[in-house]
């Protein structure tokens, strides 16, 4: 089965509607997705395996059968545990938002335990049912998407509720922003040595805060975001020049080759001699969710069983 690897974190999505529809869906199996975001609310649904989702609430390992919303231009990223296969629904927000609402955003506080047991049924269900309608393209099929959308909209915004106050947004918004730019920082001065108090300085915080924010917004402590990163050009590095291995760890900002050697593989379980021995390695690094995902057979059975 084709695995989805995209290792750059920090990344700017920008998902691409279908013609005439507020949303796309699209089976994948995820092996490693960097930290990323995009404007859409995404939902996923766990139909094999196990994924591990890191976002601004922390670290989640989802399992078979397990639901998670992500909200819009929220910081995510996915590693697999164990050889998945997930049901991904992005969405235009507007599709969320209350018909009363004046707050041009939305922030939904996803809590899976808030439904009962049949209403997390109903969940599960209307993301199948979408999907097959959307994979299918039967006649009228976008009115049956639409119809489905919606309603699934109205089953989770009955139990999932917005942050309480403009105020916690603004909060929780200014605190991504300064994520974004400190990784915005990591990406242009990576080579360099890059420290903390420097990073604080420029966003004019005490570096005791940057590092909360990084650890509370991203699941990983401020060296942890930069060596990802920094293996992230490693790796694009890796694929397009000739350079030599200790020129790639040292042009990346990783001062010590082994410590290089030693990070690779516990991110990836492989050193990067050995990644570089496998057949299509570059193939799926370029991987990413701009693809159409996997076939519609690869899930079949999984989704059958919510549909009978």
């Amino acid at each position: 089965m084709k695995k989805l690897y995209y290792f750059f974190d920090m990344d700017y999505e920008d998902v691409i509607h279908p013609p005439g529809l507020p949303f796309r869906s699209l089976l994948e199996s995820v092996a490693y997705v960097g930290m990323h975001w995009h404007p859409d609310i995404e939902i996923i649904l766990v139909l094999k395996g196990s994924v591990t989702l890191t976002n601004s609430q922390g670290l989640h390992v989802l399992t078979k059968g397990d639901v998670m919303l992500i909200n819009s231009n929220e910081m995510h990223s996915y590693v697999e545990n164990a050889e998945n296969i997930l049901l991904v629904l992005q969405t235009d927000p507007s599709v969320f938002r209350n018909i009363h609402s004046r707050n041009p955003d939305i922030h939904l506080n996803w809590d899976a335990g808030r439904f009962s047991k049949e209403e997390m049924d109903t969940v599960r269900r209307l993301l199948v049912r979408i999907h097959m309608e959307y994979r299918n393209k039967e006649a009228e099929y976008e009115l049956f998407c639409r119809s489905l959308l919606y309603r699934l909209a109205g089953t989770v915004r009955r139990r999932v509720r917005e942050s309480e106050t403009e105020e916690a947004r603004e909060d929780h918004t200014l605190r991504q922003t300064r994520i974004k730019k400190t990784m915005e920082y990591f990406n242009a001065c990576y080579p360099e040595k890059i420290r903390l108090s420097d990073a604080a300085a420029r966003l004019e915080i005490s570096p005791h805060y940057l590092s909360h924010i990084m650890k509370e917004g991203t699941g990983r402590s401020f060296q942890e975001n930069l060596n990802i990163l920094r293996t992230g050009h490693a790796v694009n590095m890796m694929m397009h020049s000739s350079r030599n291995l200790l020129e790639i760890s040292i042009a990346c900002g990783f001062s010590d080759p082994k410590y290089f050697n030693s990070y690779f593989k516990r991110l990836f379980g492989m050193t990067p001699k050995e990644m570089k021995r496998q057949p299509d390695w570059k193939e799926a690094v370029l991987t990413h969710f701009q693809n159409q995902g996997l076939p519609l057979e690869a899930g079949q059975p999984e989704l059958n069983e919510y549909l009978q």
